[in-house]
């Protein structure tokens, strides 16, 4: 049986044919597996004997996974923004706000010159820097939360709707 549904991609509303028998449909003694069309253009589809391929959707849904947990990931590893400056969070730093925030408990007031990851010199506490550790922790929550949201939509994509999922579709 013929389907429509409407799509927004980018911003503009079209009219997705296909059959939910993954037969081609045909238009014009064209063939297709997927019509797209501006809504309201009112084009009739019918559907053939043809079956279409299975391509291998879990195969195609796990690349897509893999490829918005690589974006994720490097967001990660972005600079954090904490009081208006931004600083570098990745493994090293990491390392360094710790061993910086180890060092200053000992000793209550103290404070260290850090650099910032647009190399600006800024006075922090330990309080500071437990600071951009949180905003690192909420930041990555709010990335694992989209990264789940992004993965539900995934899991209920065909090949078509898969295509058009990107980090930025939530």
């Amino acid at each position: 049986m013929i389907v429509q549904k409407t799509v927004t991609i980018n911003g503009k509303d079209f009219t997705k044919t296909y059959s939910d028998q993954r037969k081609m449909i045909e238009r014009n003694g064209i063939k297709y597996t997927i019509a797209l069309d501006p809504v309201n253009t009112d084009r009739v589809y019918t559907e053939t004997d043809i079956i279409i391929p299975m391509t291998n959707l879990n195969k195609a849904r796990e690349e897509k996974r893999n490829s918005l947990k690589k974006i994720r990931d490097e967001k990660e590893m972005e600079p954090v923004e904490y009081n208006g400056y931004y600083f570098d969070f990745d493994e090293k730093s990491y390392n360094r706000i710790t061993a910086a925030i180890f060092t200053l408990s000992k000793t209550e007031g103290s404070t260290i010159m850090w650099t910032t990851a647009d190399n600006q010199s800024v006075s922090m506490t330990a309080d500071d820097l437990e600071g951009v550790i949180s905003s690192a922790a909420v930041r990555s929550n709010m990335l694992h939360v989209k990264y789940r949201q992004l993965s539900d939509l995934i899991e209920e994509a065909d090949e078509f709707d898969l295509n058009h999922i990107t980090w930025d579709s939530i």
